[in-house]
């Protein structure tokens, strides 16, 4: 079972990048609250985080994982260990997700984008699959480029010009 809802957020009276950071940490906490309540009737769960930052309460049968990006806060709840990501698609060139991609990417995933003629669409299906990855397992953006998310199983899906990815055990 796996339950994903978002919600848009409002920067209003925020001036600086670090309160709209604390605004998004802020809402991404609370939807995750109200979705631990309604989808496993936890009451005031008490976050912790792991020594790579991963969130997580101390219940046996209920995962979560958020993600954050351009007016939207986005939370995955599931009976098994879960990552999520969501990212805004803001219009870059092809050349900075060429550079991007050549840094980060396995040469499979390059070669996807690569054929997909580095479009935005491919480049972020790569990415939020990777970042997805990487909450689910617990790791650090340092892996990032040892992970070959054209060899895993991880959902994605475009909502307007968000792209999202979830990775499940």
């Amino acid at each position: 079972m796996i339950k994903i809802e978002y919600r848009d957020i409002s920067y209003d009276g925020c001036k600086t990048m670090s309160e709209k950071r604390r605004t998004e940490h802020f809402m991404a906490y609370d939807l995750c609250k109200d979705m631990l309540f309604l989808y496993f009737g936890i009451e005031n769960p008490v976050f912790e985080k792991t020594s790579n930052g991963k969130p997580f309460i101390d219940n046996g049968g209920a995962f979560f994982s958020i993600s954050h990006t351009e007016n939207r806060v986005y939370c995955a709840v599931s009976d098994k260990n879960i990552g999520i990501d969501a990212e805004f698609s803001p219009g870059k060139s092809d050349k900075k997700i060429q550079k991007f991609a050549n840094r980060f990417f396995a040469v499979n995933e390059i070669e996807f984008i690569e054929k997909e003629g580095f479009s935005e669409k491919a480049f972020f299906e790569v990415w939020t699959k990777k970042e997805a990855y990487i909450k689910l397992k617990d790791m650090t953006l340092a892996d990032i480029k040892k992970i070959d998310t054209t060899k895993l199983n991880i959902k994605t899906y475009t909502d307007g010009k968000y792209t999202v990815s979830i990775a499940e055990e």
